[in-house]
């Protein structure tokens, strides 16, 4: 894994013990053959990062345990009790791929906030259930399986493919 490079203002309210910098967990949700994308962030107010704007939405994140047997599963609870994510979800075709980042802000004052400093950004999830009700959307998260997948040494042999050995 590659050195994380975190903003200083970032470092300083981690460690702090009080800290007074906004730290915001966003998520982005992708469906569709299209691509189409819906946008979270657990704020009290929308927000734009990179220039998309955020919809406000509280949730509940839990990250995907680092375990070295089995599958690692995470899990996001999203407050639905405005409906919203009722009609996506029936109306979704095939998976839906979420990436969830922690966000800091470079200029509160702008209408949105802007939070453009992704201090982290995880691997895209495939959410492999999701159910809802009145109140919540549950996602169940895992990593998608490469294991099963593919690679050239079953494609390639010396006799088909002499130039590559």
């Amino acid at each position: 894994m590659s050195p994380r490079n975190y903003t200083d203002n970032f470092v300083a309210g981690i460690l702090a013990q009080n800290c007074t910098l906004p730290i915001l967990w966003a998520i982005q949700v992708e469906y569709g053959e299209t691509g189409e994308t819906f946008y979270l962030v657990n704020n009290q107010e929308d927000v734009s990062i990179d220039s998309q704007v955020y919809s406000a939405c509280g949730f509940e994140l839990r990250l995907p345990e680092e375990k070295e047997e089995g599958v690692r599963r995470g899990r996001i609870e999203v407050c639905n009790v405005d409906q919203l994510l009722t009609d996506l979800i029936r109306s979704v075709r095939g998976e839906l791929r979420v990436t969830i980042m922690v966000v800091t802000p470079t200029n509160l004052s702008a209408s949105p906030p802007e939070f453009d400093n992704i201090e982290y950004q995880f691997l895209p999830m495939v959410a492999t259930d999701v159910t809802y009700d009145n109140y919540k959307a549950r996602f169940n998260l895992s990593y998608e399986l490469i294991s099963h997948r593919r690679f050239p040494a079953h494609s390639y042999d010396p006799f088909d493919f002499p130039g590559l050995f």
